[in-house]
């Protein structure tokens, strides 16, 4: 049998009857590869992204395609959002764009913008619609940009106190709407509070440490209906750090009365403690869900540094004085709780004890604490122990020891520097 090309190839020669010998040949048509023969591989289209070159598909450059079929470069295109530069097809930049069909970058319309290697461009925020009509949002919408429509900005209850506005041109909601004493919600609705606020009848600790690990606080509260503890959130904040409260492990309450009249005697164990440097008041917080309803109640405390063990003497002055002298020292000391007026220091020099009155407190806090100890005079040459002893935060007595000793001198006595006087004789 002659020879029968496949049918997207083109034949060469022919074969009419009583021929001896078989004369066709068959080559794929542009754009196919393979041997062309009905009887053999055929012939195969190149696909999209390729073009014929020789016997194969040549992939065609790094963001560009082609159509099926292709047999020359030039038959691939750059992508969308690319454009053709020096043989290669490189990004658009921003703030233009190109389509697929474009030939080159195009600058985004007036009130649109657009990334690197955009097909199209989007609207700003605060306008909306196709990115080439681009129209700003009107007074009390805001519009997040793109072919989003704009958005009616937040309308606040009437039981709700509003906050901001939304101009012509917002991008974003503006408006802030709190719901009024008495109510709850998100401000877009406010829901009347018909179960009585909460009010704290007695508390304690009055104060509590930092860095010391579960502590107790123990309060009564009227009108805290936590009839679960699992509808119960609690957290305290101190210096802009927020701390968690797990309700369910760290907290017990002990309820009389009924959800609209109640007693409860709630104790809260703190797992944790602020670092001493964020010493301060801290706001506690609490809240149970009660279906729609929500009881929320806030208090205060405050957290003092937690420093014990003997303090540290960084510091002292004089270091000897003669005897007879009126003596008072300067004190710089560490490791030491911050002390305020009237905190208990006592004070001895040697045997004799100081008043409260002979300790005076120049400054004091985290960094250090500086005092002013007045001795008095002192006879005798000696050395002098200075011993000054504080109340650390779990109330243990802890001193400076002998770390502050004083040399006792005694006077020398007078000296003659020169055995002349002038005038030698008459009125001095």
């Amino acid at each position: 049998n002659c020879t029968v090309c496949d049918a997207n190839a083109k034949q060469s020669g022919s074969c009419p009857a009583g021929s001896s010998a078989d004369p066709v040949t068959c080559a794929c048509n542009a754009g196919f590869i393979g041997d062309g023969l009905q009887s053999g591989f055929g012939c195969y289209q190149c696909p999209a992204g390729t073009y014929q070159v020789g016997g194969g598909c040549a992939r065609c450059p790094a963001n560009s395609m082609s159509p099926a079929g292709s047999f020359d470069s030039s038959a691939c295109l750059c992508d969308a959002g690319y454009t053709m530069q020096g043989g290669l097809c490189v990004a658009c930049p921003s703030g233009t764009y190109k389509a697929a069909n474009d030939s080159s970058c195009t600058a985004c319309p007036v009130n649109s913008y657009s990334l690197a290697a955009a097909a199209q461009c989007a609207c700003n925020a605060g306008f909306s619609g196709e990115f080439d009509s681009c129209s700003i949002c009107p007074n009390g919408t805001y519009g997040p940009g793109g072919d989003v429509a704009c958005i009616p900005c937040k309308t606040c209850d009437v039981h709700a106190i509003p906050k901001g506005n939304c101009p012509v041109g917002s991008g974003v909601d503006g408006m802030e709407c709190s719901c009024k004493f008495g109510y709850f919600g998100n401000g877009a609705v406010c829901i009347k509070q018909v179960i009585p606020f909460p009010s704290l009848v007695n508390m304690t600790p009055a104060s509590l440490f930092c860095v010391k690990p579960n502590q107790v606080v123990d309060m009564v509260i009227n009108n805290f209906p936590a009839f679960y503890l699992s509808d119960v959130s609690a957290a305290f904040q101190v210096a802009g750090t927020t701390y968690v409260i797990d309700a369910a492990r760290y907290m017990r309450v002990t309820m009389t009365g009924n959800i609209t009249s109640n007693v409860a005697a709630v104790r809260i164990t703190l797992p944790v403690a602020p670092p001493n440097e964020n010493s301060g008041t801290a706001l506690f917080s609490l809240s149970v869900s009660l279906g729609t309803d929500q009881v929320s109640f806030s208090f205060t405390n405050v957290f003092v540094p937690y420093v014990v063990g003997p303090p540290s003497v960084d510091f002292y002055s004089p270091q000897s004085v003669y005897e007879g002298t009126a003596l008072s020292v300067y004190v710089q000391l560490s490791l030491l709780r911050p002390l305020t007026l009237g905190s208990d220091v006592q004070a001895k020099a040697g045997t004799k004890v100081l008043g409260s009155s002979a300790v005076s407190l120049v400054s004091s806090d985290l960094d250090g604490t500086n005092l002013l100890v007045n001795v008095g005079a002192v006879t005798g040459a000696q050395t002098l122990f200075v011993v000054l002893s504080f109340l650390d935060s779990d109330g243990n007595r802890v001193s400076t020891g002998n770390a502050i000793s004083i040399q006792i001198r005694a006077k020398p006595s007078p000296v003659l520097l020169q055995d002349t006087f002038y005038p030698r004789k008459g009125a001095a």
